[in-house]
């Protein structure tokens, strides 16, 4: 994949909330998110739901605010630990 798509090349992927079938509408809950580039250590989370994005730690507090933080993420630290 880095032959195609270079050292810079960044994914993310995110759903744009959460609806937990318990409540059957959306709720205030974290939304999970998946960072991945080259070269990134893996988190450690062990599924993408919303119960890990929770245990995770590494909470976004609007959802408006997450692609701006991926694209300064691209080539610098790894996402929500310090680098």
């Amino acid at each position: 994949m880095r032959d195609a798509l270079g050292d810079r090349a960044a994914f993310l992927v995110a759903c744009d909330h959460p609806t937990p079938l318990a409540l059957r509408t959306h709720s205030s809950d974290p939304v999970p998110f998946v960072y991945w580039r080259p070269g990134l250590s893996p988190s450690g989370a062990t599924a993408m739901s919303e119960a890990e994005a929770a245990r995770s730690g590494c909470l976004i507090g609007a959802g408006h605010v997450l692609l701006p933080r991926a694209l300064d993420w691209i080539g610098k630290g790894a996402p929500c630990r310090s680098s």
